[in-house]
């Protein structure tokens, strides 16, 4: 991990979330194989962040199992410092691989323990899928939605026209900052001595074979499923829309109002759940 850059850190001194992504598919890169593509996101868990100047920051990449001979699951963990209980982020992701990719990498017995005297695999596999955002039932109220517009830059497009992880996490963000009033919105909070922070993404897919024109423009739904623990933690569902309706890209995502200086939850203020409401309901 001697690549993290300035580029890399956002306005609270730390390794932006959807970067965690980035790093976690080099990690796979040089794991199986340069040609692996992620195919499905199924969890990403933010334990704590990373610094800028973080030392002794790398990524540990497991094979869990292999569900077909041309896709790979795998289990990373992303480790900062020599302490005892040094994990900062964990990441499940199936993988598509090219014939013949990565057939060397052996699959890890569930009950063999991660290095670290971590827990066994199945163990730590488990620990991320049953902690994960509880999708949208379609029966159940919601708390409100916003739909909102997005440009795609010709540079946000692989040669196959297809967006970039990355910049599909950038999209969903900014949708998603929306809600709270966006940058002014976030920066109010910030003037309190509070933040809204990621904790956990959930199911980001990327629909296969949907392409998108650069210069074009997607529709975002941000959909506020729930909210928990008293206005602290707030459930989302996000997706990314062509024109014409087809779904180009979804994700589940854990937001949390935190004080940064304690590193504890705290309730949304008031006034800033009230103009929360109102935006969702437009």
């Amino acid at each position: 991990m001697e690549q993290l850059g300035i580029k890399d850190i956002d306005a609270y001194g730390h390794v932006w979330y959807g970067n965690y992504l980035k790093f976690f598919k080099r990690g796979l890169h040089l794991f199986l194989s340069d040609t692996a593509l992620v195919r499905r996101v199924d969890h990403l868990k933010y334990r704590r962040s990373v610094p800028w100047g973080a030392e002794e920051s790398r990524i540990e990449s497991y094979l869990v199992k292999r569900p077909a001979p041309e896709s790979a699951l795998v289990y990373q963990r992303w480790c900062v410092g020599t302490e005892e209980d040094n994990v900062c982020a964990f990441c499940l992701t199936l993988v598509d691989l090219q014939p013949g990719c990565g057939l060397t990498v052996p699959i890890m017995p569930p009950a063999e323990r991660l290095e670290r005297h971590g827990p066994k695999l199945a163990m730590a596999v488990k620990n991320l899928q049953t902690g994960a955002v509880k999708p949208l039932d379609p029966a159940a109220p919601i708390v409100g939605r916003l739909v909102v517009s997005r440009h795609v830059y010709a540079d946000m497009l692989t040669e196959s026209n297809m967006l970039q992880l990355a910049d599909v996490m950038d999209l969903f963000e900014q949708s998603r900052t929306e809600t709270v009033g966006g940058q002014p919105g976030l920066k109010a909070l910030m003037d309190r001595g509070l933040a809204m922070v990621v904790g956990q993404i959930d199911d980001l897919v990327l629909a296969e074979g949907a392409t998108v024109v650069g210069g074009s423009d997607l529709v975002c739904e941000v959909t506020l499923i729930r909210e928990q623990a008293g206005r602290r933690c707030f459930d989302f569902l996000q997706r990314l829309l062509r024109p014409d309706g087809v779904e180009v890209a979804r994700v589940l995502v854990l937001m949390c109002c935190v004080k940064p200086e304690e590193g504890s939850l705290v309730v949304i203020p008031d006034e800033s759940w009230q103009e929360l409401i109102v935006r969702l309901s437009t």
